[in-house]
C-alpha cells in the first residue's frame, strides 16, 4: 500500500541482454529475469526473415529457403517474445523448421502453414500449446513432408481449410514377427500418421536332438538357438 517503501534495484535500460532485477518491500526482497531485446524483427535463415506483431499477437515468417537451427543455448530470436504469441503464420516459400524453433512457447495455440514446407525437424515444437495447425496443402502433400510429425498427433489438423479426421485403411507390417520379437504391425492413414500394433511372436522351430559340452542331449530352436528340451537320461 505505501510504495514509498519500494525500491527496484539492478535495472539498466540500454544494455541489451538477461538480467535480474530486484524489487524491495519493507526490507523483503524478491528478484525477477528481466531482458532488453532488439525490435521485434529480424532474419531466421539466408533468405528468411521474421516479424511480430504485438498488436494483433502473430509471429510472421516469410521468404524462402530454409530455417536456421536453433538450440537451447542459441534460441530462436523470436524466444523472448514466446509468452505473448497467439498464433504462428509461416507463408509460402519457407521450407524448413528447425529443431527447437518454438520451444517453449506457451501461449500460441495456431499455426498456418505452406504447401512449401518439406521438412519439420524433431523437437521443432517441443513443450508449446500449439493444438491447431492449419495446412494449405492436401493429405497426400502433409505425408510426404519429411522430418518428425508424431508431434502434430494430438493436434487438430485442418487440410485446405477442411477438418482432416484420420482414417487408417492402408496396413504394412514394419517388423516381421519371429520367435524371439513380437512384429509391428502400422496401419496407415492418407496424411502419413501410423497407429501401430504388436503382432504375437512365432511359436519355436525345434530342432533335432543333439550332444552339447557338458554331454547332456538337448534340442534347441533352430531360429534363435534357444534351448527347448534337455533329454532325460535312463536310471
Amino acid at each position: 500500500n505505501d510504495l514509498s517503501k519500494m525500491y527496484i534495484h539492478n535495472f539498466y535500460s540500454t544494455e541489451k541482454g538477461s538480467r535480474n532485477i530486484c524489487v524491495e518491500y519493507y526490507g523483503y526482497k524478491t528478484y525477477f529475469e528481466y531482458k532488453i531485446i532488439e525490435d521485434p524483427n529480424g532474419k531466421c535463415g539466408d533468405n528468411l526473415k521474421w516479424v511480430f506483431d504485438d498488436d494483433s499477437g502473430i509471429l510472421t515468417i516469410s521468404g524462402y529457403g530454409n530455417m536456421y537451427s536453433y538450440s537451447s543455448r542459441n534460441p530462436a530470436p523470436w524466444s523472448a517474445y514466446k509468452s505473448f504469441f497467439k498464433s504462428v503464420n509461416i507463408e509460402d516459400g519457407v521450407e524448413s523448421i528447425s529443431t527447437n524453433a518454438f520451444l517453449l512457447c506457451d501461449s500460441v495455440t495456431e499455426l498456418s502453414l505452406p504447401i512449401s514446407i518439406s521438412r519439420i525437424d524433431m523437437y521443432a515444437f517441443k513443450d508449446s500449446t500449439i493444438n491447431t495447425i492449419y495446412y494449405s496443402g492436401t493429405a497426400e502433400d502433409w505425408s510426404k513432408i519429411s522430418g518428425d510429425k508424431n508431434q502434430f498427433r494430438e493436434m487438430v489438423l485442418y487440410f485446405n481449410g477442411e477438418l482432416h479426421k484420420h482414417s487408417y485403411v492402408n496396413d504394412e507390417i514394419t517388423r516381421e514377427p519371429s520367435c524371439r520379437t513380437p512384429g509391428i504391425l502400422c496401419h496407415y492413414c492418407e496424411c502419413g500418421d501410423c497407429s501401430s500394433e504388436s503382432v504375437p511372436t512365432l511359436p519355436h522351430t525345434p530342432g533335432e536332438w543333439e550332444t552339447d559340452n557338458s554331454g547332456r542331449t538337448i534340442k534347441k530352436c533352430t531360429v534363435c538357438k534357444r534351448l527347448l528340451e534337455i533329454k532325460e537320461e535312463e536310471p
